[in-house]
């Protein structure tokens, strides 16, 4: 049964994918593909109608060789989506215990650094208000100059011209 629609052709070989395809599958871009392609790390070919092929198994090998933390085949990701904790042997959970352990102390460290980051923003803060309230005081102050003091007498800008 062949499908018709932008990536798949009547006739297409269902074994090969397109880019798009590919990259659904892998999980990643378009463009990532490409490149790949473009670098030669990805096998693939072009077609009849001068569009890109790419071979499952060249997906899945590209797919493992890519750096990264995932590096499951992503034919593969259906039986690693079914795993679970579960199915984990008793040889695992001491490398989970102390892996908990580990979370929980970085937690407790994160929390302890938020706490620091807490008391330096009231300081400053409170720094803020102190320098606020001193700024309303200096502009409470009157304007004008006191009373006691000779106000100038006005000069003339041109003090040649009389007129």
């Amino acid at each position: 049964m062949t499908q018709s629609g932008p990536d798949r052709t009547v006739g297409q070989d269902r074994s090969t994918l397109s880019p798009r395809e590919a990259a659904r599958i892998a999980m990643v871009g378009k463009s990532t593909i490409m490149r790949a392609i473009e670098a030669t790390q990805l096998e693939a070919r072009r077609d009849n109608r001068n569009q890109w092929r790419i071979e499952r198994s060249a997906l899945d090998r590209w797919t493992m060789d890519r750096p990264g933390p995932d590096r499951d085949s992503p034919t593969d990701r259906t039986k690693a989506d079914r795993d679970s904790l579960m199915g984990r042997t008793g040889a695992d959970w001491p490398t989970l215990a102390d892996d908990l352990n580990k979370a929980r102390l970085t937690i407790a460290q994160m929390e302890a650094r938020l706490e620091e980051r807490a008391a330096l923003v009231r300081a400053a803060e409170a720094d803020r208000d102190r320098w606020r309230d001193l700024a309303e005081k200096l502009t409470d102050r009157p304007a004008a100059p006191p009373a006691d003091l000779p106000v100038p007498s006005l000069r003339r800008w041109w003090p040649w011209r009389r007129g």
